[in-house]
């Protein structure tokens, strides 16, 4: 809201309301990043209502793993995924769940808080962390500033800094370029 009020009277802003409100709903982000062709895991938003909803349940794991069987729970046992509330930071809010189990976590939140909106994506292997890449924009001009890999935890999936992980520079690849670059056009 502050920040709002610093935009409003001509005050310079790095990153305008608007598009921090975006940046931090990971549904917003996700469906923008999938319309722009930016690489990322197959996802689905999960409310109360679709949960108990069978045919848009089975839907929705559908959009992350097209072989979901609806059928026979046991046999999603080996799919496994990441779930997020849509405003976490810091590596709050987010767990790993399997196909099996993920019915009976997403009734207790909707049970605590029928409101809440989940994040459901496909868990992708990784080497060990993530990359991270700092992008400036200057009107219609992006500049990388720089980029860091994010160590995971030892024992956790998360690699968020906040939460003990480690950073390192990374040289990022021309793909990795183009993709931040195009992310920040965005």
């Amino acid at each position: 809201h502050i920040v709002q009020i610093l935009q409003d009277r001509g005050f310079l802003v790095l990153n305008p309301v608007k598009y921090s409100a975006l940046a931090c709903n990971k549904y917003d982000s996700a469906v923008l990043f999938k319309k722009g062709n930016i690489p990322q895991p197959n996802f689905t938003l999960m409310t109360k209502d679709i949960l108990y909803d069978e045919d848009q349940y089975n839907e929705a794991m559908r959009e992350v793993y097209p072989d979901w069987d609806d059928k026979d729970p046991d046999k999603n046992e080996d799919f496994t995924f990441v779930m997020k509330i849509l405003d976490g930071h810091g590596g709050t809010g987010v767990a790993l769940i399997d196909g099996k189990r993920i019915y009976a976590v997403l009734q207790l939140i909707f049970a605590i808080n029928p409101e809440q909106q989940i994040l459901l994506q496909k868990k992708e292997e990784a080497d060990g962390g993530d990359i991270r890449v700092h992008v400036l924009t200057l009107r219609d001009k992006q500049v990388i500033l720089g980029a860091m890999k994010r160590i995971k935890l030892g024992g956790d999936f998360r690699s968020n800094v906040s939460l003990g992980a480690k950073a390192e520079p990374v040289k990022l690849t021309p793909e990795q370029e183009q993709i931040a670059l195009r992310t920040a056009q965005l």
